[in-house]
């Protein structure tokens, strides 16, 4: 019997960074100011037809010493020419910090975290890349680049911060299913019955399946909210600390350009904090992760069908 991975799973998988669950921000509802400083990741209907999944690419200067900082936005399983674009913007960078839950002599050569990862979800990753077309972050992003950085949690690290905020994967599980606060940030029962139903035909529309998960990646801003407490979660606040750490070293050391890699769900912590450093936001754009057939819908009956772009 071939392998079909439960609609949970699918959900989940298409959010996992390497080791972690992420969330970004959702794109067909009215983001503004007050509450969402930047978006992460938007679900774009095409003008002739289509859609696209986008992750925002945005660039911070700091007058005080002309420190330049990019922060790119990430989905783990995308286009094959999306991290081809994405190995080209790299080599601009004195040193691109990355995401990756890992021992950092295991960080050091993520093709081999890769394995790991590929081997522990092997069957579900090669139902979505088959069904959906997308190739797996770790296999595409060349990490073996001379100015490639660790810059996240160990797994140990990554647990000690968790047992401190008492957190747990079943918790942030279960808060994933309930879909945040809001209650729709989850598969909805009639996007569940359709991924039911197109498993269960042996043949799935690959097209369908993508536009129904584009839709709860771009949601997912209720979920990311969910998971941060009193002391932020370890899954978001936590590894951007770790991250932050690197930077400051970086910037310490004489650097003034530099990137960071992380999933679209940390854009906009990493926002906040660049801002309290003195970094101020002088650039913004949006890169297509996944081409979709099929058009999105608006939000709402006349609402925007996009949300604004990234904004200070």
């Amino acid at each position: 019997m071939p392998f079909r991975p439960p609609p949970l799973l699918l959900a989940l998988l298409l959010a996992l960074p390497p080791l972690a669950l992420n969330a970004g921000e959702s794109a067909l509802k009215t983001a503004t100011p007050e509450k969402t400083a930047v978006s992460g990741i938007r679900l774009l209907r095409q003008p002739q037809g289509g859609s696209a999944l986008q992750t925002a690419e945005l660039t911070y200067l700091r007058e005080a010493d002309g420190a330049r900082v990019t922060l790119y936005g990430a989905v783990h399983l995308a286009d094959s020419a999306y991290y081809g674009e994405l190995n080209q913007a790299f080599k601009t960078h004195q040193a691109l910090l990355f995401e990756l839950v890992a021992d950092p002599e295991t960080a050091a050569s993520a093709q081999a975290a890769a394995a790991g990862h590929q081997a522990a979800l092997g069957p579900a990753y090669d139902w979505v890349g088959k069904h959906l077309g997308l190739q797996f972050q770790l296999k595409q992003v060349d990490y073996s680049a001379p100015n490639f950085v660790h810059a996240d949690l160990s797994p140990s690290e990554l647990s000690q911060a968790m047992k401190d905020r008492g957190e747990s994967v079943l918790g942030y599980v279960f808060k994933a299913m309930a879909g945040g606060k809001g209650g729709n940030s989850g598969l909805s029962e009639a996007d569940q019955m359709l991924v039911l139903m197109e498993m269960a035909g042996g043949k799935p529309n690959g097209e369908r399946l993508k536009l129904i998960f584009a839709k709860q990646l771009a949601a997912a801003d209720e979920t990311l909210a969910s998971l941060e407490g009193p002391k932020g979660s370890a899954l978001i606040s936590a590894r951007n600390e770790a991250a932050l750490r690197v930077m400051d070293a970086k910037l310490a050391g004489g650097a003034r350009n530099l990137g960071i890699f992380y999933g679209a769900g940390h854009l906009p912590a990493f926002h906040q904090s660049l801002k309290k450093k003195g970094f101020i936001l002088t650039s913004s754009s949006w890169r297509t992760a996944w081409k979709l057939a099929l058009p999105a819908k608006p939000a709402s009956p006349g609402g925007p069908a996009t949300a604004p772009a990234p904004s200070p």
